[in-house]
């Protein structure tokens, strides 16, 4: 890999160096170490949490998206009349952990 810039600012040098402390890294304000893993968990933990949700309209049209959390609320709220549409949202397991009844304007995660 090569070697990257990165200049964080004050408080995102104070996090890095409270993590590092809290995972028993040295508290250095610029951790490489550190820095991995909150990117590895991060990553890890958008990739676990990828879920899928299918709208239907009053007329019986349907659409369906794939992605995290925060992109289906995006995508929901995108819509220009999220109130008449239902939804429903389940994991990678198929499990529903999330639904919109017909009124509602935005998602009830469970």
């Amino acid at each position: 890999m090569t070697q990257q810039t990165f200049r964080p600012t004050r408080e995102t040098a104070d996090q890095i160096r409270e993590l590092a402390q809290h995972w028993g890294y040295p508290g250095e304000r610029h951790n490489s170490r550190v820095i991995e893993r909150a990117i590895r968990e991060v990553y890890n933990e958008e990739k676990i949490n990828m879920y899928r949700i299918i709208v239907h309209n009053e007329q019986g049209a349907s659409d369906e998206l794939r992605g995290s959390m925060n992109e289906i609320n995006t995508w929901l709220e995108g819509w220009s009349d999220p109130e008449n549409l239902t939804a429903t949202v389940t994991d990678e397991h198929g499990c529903e952990v999330a639904h919109k009844p017909e009124g509602d304007k935005s998602l009830s995660w469970i």
